[in-house]
């Protein structure tokens, strides 16, 4: 059965979290018999089409109009970015979170246009909506209880950073690591706010803090500057992919104590590497990271500094984290969020 997947919201050379996913799937269905992933672009992107091919695996894509599509009987289109074609045929769509919902969160613009967006999508009744989490699914029943599509729930992977035993960054020395966007959601002021708590019980360690601007972005930079540990916060707007597993190796922990995330890949993917992880005691993140983690109130500063502190301190307990990521990022990987999504294909491969 032949899959059009759309790529056209897919910036290959800065992939945010959904575009590692479409990547991820284009990659784990490349050697699949069963499936075949067909990229698909809107017309209107025509321009993409040459970063594109060089970077996804097939090296080819294939156009569409979104007002005037046709699902071939043969097909079924996914949009893997929360966005689907007005058409006839089957029709699966992936929604990541439900943050546009959250106002405080948001631009107004943003707010508003993905409200009616995101509202226009599920009212559509596409053949069956993938989730990345349980708390997801759970969102989407709490804004529209009477959803007539299917919900499935497909976990993320995370294994595929590159490991390498050369240090190619210029990085502290001894540092904690905060690896996401620049904004309110993630949970900036509390990032700072429990790092300033942890070096008044006597943290040693320098703020890293990996990210793009988002939400509020820059003033919450300029909120950090005014720290009186100003001089050991560092901010990297961006790493290649190529070095992200350097990061996260040469981290002592990685903290995240963010307010939504649908799903949290971060959490996983320092785990992955045996680094302890400081995380939030609500939403995706304490469901991916179950009791593989240190959790913590993302309003407490004064909780996430001592839990800073203890895994600093306290050799013993980093190595039982530390083994604990370890086999809590084995359960989740690419190929089973492939086995997991072609399942969801079968289904609606079977309506007529």
């Amino acid at each position: 059965m032949k899959i059009d997947f759309d790529i056209s919201t897919l910036n290959p050379e800065k992939p945010t979290g959904v575009g590692v996913y479409m990547l991820q799937l284009l990659q784990q269905a490349q050697n699949d018999s069963e499936f075949q992933l067909i990229p698909v672009l809107k017309a209107s992107r025509f321009k993409k089409r040459s970063k594109l091919v060089n970077r996804i695996p097939s090296g080819r894509c294939s156009f569409y109009f979104p007002w005037s599509y046709l699902v071939g009987k043969e097909s079924i289109f996914h949009g893997p970015d929360f966005k689907l074609p007005v058409s006839r045929g089957r029709r699966v769509v992936t929604i990541h979170d439900m943050v546009v919902f959250e106002k405080k969160f948001n631009e107004k613009t943003f707010y508003e246009n993905g409200i009616w967006k995101l509202t226009q999508v599920i009212e559509s009744e596409p053949d069956a909506i993938i989730v990345n989490s349980e708390f997801t699914k759970a969102e989407i029943l709490k804004y529209f209880p009477k959803v007539k599509s299917p919900i499935y729930r497909t976990y993320l992977g995370c294994d595929r950073l590159q490991i390498s035993d050369k240090k190619s960054l210029e990085l502290p020395e001894k540092y904690i690591l905060f690896v996401g966007s620049i904004e309110r959601r993630k949970n900036i002021a509390g990032v700072i706010s429990g790092y300033e708590n942890y070096r008044l019980r006597g943290g040693q360690a320098h703020l890293v803090m990996a990210g793009s601007l988002g939400f509020e972005g820059t003033q919450l930079l300029a909120e950090a500057q005014k720290s009186v540990y100003r001089d050991q916060i560092c901010h990297y707007p961006y790493f290649p992919f190529a070095n992200l597993g350097e990061l996260y190796q040469r981290a002592e922990i990685f903290f995240f104590p963010s307010y939504y995330e649908g799903f949290g890949l971060p959490i996983l993917e320092a785990m992955s590497l045996g680094k302890p992880v400081v995380t939030s005691n609500i939403g995706a993140m304490a469901e991916i990271a179950g009791d593989a983690a240190c959790l913590v109130d993302p309003n407490s500063a004064e909780q996430m500094g001592i839990r800073l502190v203890d895994l600093e301190k306290d050799q013993d307990l980093m190595q039982t984290m530390s083994k604990r990521g370890v086999q809590r990022a084995q359960e989740f990987t690419w190929k089973k969020c492939w086995s997991q999504t072609k399942e969801v294909y079968k289904e609606v491969g079977s309506l007529r």
